[in-house]
């Protein structure tokens, strides 16, 4: 299962495994001397349910803080004597994977022994890659697994499913992750070149080959047609 979740850049004074802002470029790594750009970290945030130790976001302030209670419409942060601060439910998404090696190291939970998870390099090359070229938004799909019930229906929390005439029991869907605690994401791209939109066609119709943008050979003439009035 692919679900739908949000990443967010916000600026960093660890430097390590940060991405660099340069004020016109995003690059994974920055030069010996950062202070010329803006060191940043990569989050994703999900609607997953929160739970005291977890790492959320209050986006009212781009607030980075650890859950230590929960209260009926905010949630108590880590160090609240000192943020004197207990951002609303509303304004508050759960972090679950981040490029902030601190919050990783930081990030095991005594109560369940899991560790944060990780946003994999293969992907950070992804998205400077995306944002950069202005085809990176603000959304990416993450895998989970163990999701739903026997019937296929997804429910957010276990349970009695509550599709009508089912009876199974639907269970919470979990992050999945690799042997190295890193998570599977893909970017959700919001904007395409010429030439990916005639890749993924022709991916659509195996038949269909393509050479320097001409489609060859059994291109069915509909699809050829709207690819030359229209790419």
């Amino acid at each position: 299962m692919w679900k739908e979740c949000k990443i967010i850049m916000l600026p960093t004074s660890e430097g390590v495994n940060a991405l660099w802002w340069s004020g016109q470029s995003l690059y994974t790594k920055g030069p010996e001397d950062p202070s010329r750009g803006e060191l940043n970290h990569l989050y994703i945030t999900s609607d997953d349910k929160i739970e005291v130790g977890d790492w959320c976001i209050y986006t009212g302030r781009d607030l980075i803080f650890q859950i230590e209670a929960i209260l009926d419409n905010h949630y108590v942060p880590v160090g609240f004597e000192i943020l004197r601060l207990t951002p609303s439910k509303e304004k508050t998404c759960k972090i679950i994977a981040t490029t902030h090696k601190s919050i990783i190291n930081d990030g095991l939970r005594s109560d369940t022994k899991t560790l944060m998870k990780e946003i994999p390099e293969s992907f950070k090359d992804i998205f400077v890659k995306g944002y950069n070229s202005g085809a990176a938004g603000n959304k990416v799909k993450v895998q989970y697994e163990g999701y739903g019930c026997d019937n296929g229906h997804y429910m957010k929390d276990a349970g009695w499913c509550v599709y009508p005439h089912c009876d199974k029991i639907c269970s919470i869907p979990q992050l999945k992750s690799n042997s190295d605690n890193t998570i599977i994401v893909k970017l959700v791209k919001t904007r395409w070149t010429r030439e990916e939109v005639v890749e993924k066609l022709i991916e659509c119709c195996a038949e269909i080959s393509c050479t320097d943008g001409k489609l060859l050979e059994k291109s069915p003439a509909e699809l050829c047609d709207w690819i030359e009035e229209n790419l």
